[in-house]
């Protein structure tokens, strides 16, 4: 991972807040200009209006489709690490590993299980 995606993907939240900020920043600005469209030059303050609400819209729209930096990092580094070879091999050896390890286990609890019922018979017999 180079050290520009790393920068990036820790500030997307950043940017997420930025955005969701001016959004909300044009939204009230939108508010506001409403009554100056009621007493004043309708064309000047309609254009500043529509202006502030494609603002808001383009803040929102960014805030909602940029991802937060959880987000960013499973899509990033999933992918990297699901397909990476060793992962993968890692899977059948421990498979492998495992089936090992349980007969091995068998073979210790059968041995030992008939040394106690063996011990335990003499004794009885006693």
């Amino acid at each position: 991972m180079s050290m520009m995606l790393m920068y990036w993907l820790v500030k997307f939240d950043d940017i997420r807040a930025v955005s969701g900020g001016l959004g909300m920043f044009c939204l009230f600005c939108a508010i506001m200009t409403i009554p100056l469209l009621v007493e004043g030059d309708h064309k000047k303050w309609l254009r500043l209006t529509k202006i502030l609400v494609a603002g808001f819209l383009m803040g929102i729209a960014t805030w909602t489709f940029l991802p937060s930096t959880k987000q960013m990092a499973a899509i990033v580094l999933v992918p990297a690490v699901l397909n990476n070879k060793d992962v993968q091999e890692i899977g059948a050896k421990t498979a492998d590993l495992g089936k090992d390890l349980l007969a091995l286990t068998q073979a210790y609890v059968k041995e030992h299980l008939s040394n106690v019922d063996y011990k335990k018979g003499i004794k009885d017999s006693d």
